[in-house]
């Protein structure tokens, strides 16, 4: 991600910004859902295998109709080695799982996505990851994981756990803000404002 020269936010991949709501049956739904979802395929292409189980079990079925998510599904089918038929079957089982009757989560299939506020919400968190960036750069287990949280409890640098603290505003809030990446967040908060935006027209 780079900052153009009128300050703004420009991100890897082209975004629609033009307009306000992006849900199910708008005309530029599917292009955004695509959009969102080359984080994963990112990181997909550089070896981690569970990228699409991943994406599929945050963002639901809408999923599935991403160009390259439908073509690496054709090319495990295709193949007959127990890799393939592995994905495959883990693929099969976030689609077809039911609502858990002990924790009550969502599934894949009830997700709904709103994907009004993605970008504003990518930004926000990619915006608070970069200043950890620069409050943590130097410390060793920070380098080697940069979603790191387990050494908030012990941080070798009490100042700069301050620092982090002040900016997470809260010490319970730091766990949740900074263990995922600011595109698995953003996703998660597209999928709550789908929710509320489902219940509302209930």
């Amino acid at each position: 991600m780079s900052v153009s020269d009128g300050g703004v936010f420009k991100y890897p991949f082209k975004g629609i910004q033009n307009e306000k709501f992006y849900v199910e049956g708008d005309p530029n739904f599917n292009a955004k859902v695509e959009e969102v979802s080359l984080y994963w395929k990112e990181g997909f292409d550089n070896g981690h295998q569970q990228a699409i189980v991943e994406l599929l079990r945050e963002g639901g079925r809408a999923f599935l109709l991403v160009p390259w998510v439908v073509e690496q599904i054709r090319q495990w089918k295709e193949n007959e080695d127990s890799r393939s038929r592995a994905q495959l079957r883990a693929i099969e089982a976030v689609v077809e799982e039911t609502k858990d009757g002990v924790t009550g989560k969502k599934v894949s299939h009830e997700k709904t996505l709103m994907l009004k506020d993605y970008d504003t919400y990518l930004e926000t968190y990619t915006v608070l990851h970069e200043k950890r960036a620069r409050i943590c750069g130097e410390c060793p287990r920070y380098q080697k994981d940069v979603y790191v949280v387990a050494c908030f409890e012990k941080c070798d640098f009490p100042e700069r756990w301050e620092r982090l603290r002040l900016l997470a505003d809260g010490p319970k809030r730091m766990p949740v803000l900074f263990r995922c990446s600011p595109w698995l967040m953003a996703l998660r908060f597209a999928v709550i404002d789908g929710e509320v935006l489902h219940r509302r027209k209930q």
